[in-house]
């Protein structure tokens, strides 16, 4: 919570920007609670939570993100069709295949586990974080071909489904 509290002060100070915490599932919540207790600049920080907005109004506060610094799968894949610039300190395995994907792991992709040093990895986010906030295009593209390649593969996702349960014998709507 210090680590990412920090790194929204230094959004707000460096940038005047306003901060998002979104809770994507009730199980964030404590932690963005703790990250706004340990902000400085807390005044300029909203928690968002999916018990108080349903998934088109959480959807719309992530595409209006001008940053993302996320843990979370289905706030990158949300963001995702509006380019939004985005981070991930990554836990999750599927976020790290969005990531990989989508061929900005290795920039933008952090790992905070025991083998890396905490402080180490946060200066990379507060860094890219900057640059992102300074030169949004500088991914803009890379986003834009992830997502229609993303999209691709959700469309065949559904084409396959229907074939594989039509082999089986099942009956789907055409």
């Amino acid at each position: 919570a210090a680590s990412w509290a920090a790194l929204a002060d230094g959004v707000v100070e460096t940038h005047g920007k306003n901060i998002a915490l979104v809770c994507m599932e009730e199980l964030d919540k404590p932690l963005a609670l703790s990250i706004l207790g340990k902000m400085q600049h807390s005044e300029n920080a909203y928690i968002f939570t999916s018990s108080e907005f349903n998934t088109s109004q959480m959807t719309g506060i992530l595409q209006g993100l001008e940053l993302l610094v996320t843990s979370r799968y289905h706030a990158a894949v949300l963001s995702l069709e509006s380019y939004v610039p985005q981070i991930a300190v990554a836990h999750d395995p599927r976020l790290k295949g969005l990531y990989n994907e989508l061929g900005i792991d290795k920039e933008y992709l952090f790992d905070c586990r025991p083998e890396n040093t905490c402080e180490t990895v946060w200066s990379e986010v507060k860094k890219q974080a900057n640059e992102l906030l300074e030169n949004p295009g500088k991914i803009c593209n890379t986003l834009k071909q992830g997502y229609d390649q993303h999209l691709r593969g959700a469309n065949e996702n559904r084409q396959l489904l229907k074939e594989f349960l039509i082999e089986r014998g099942w009956k789907v709507k055409p």
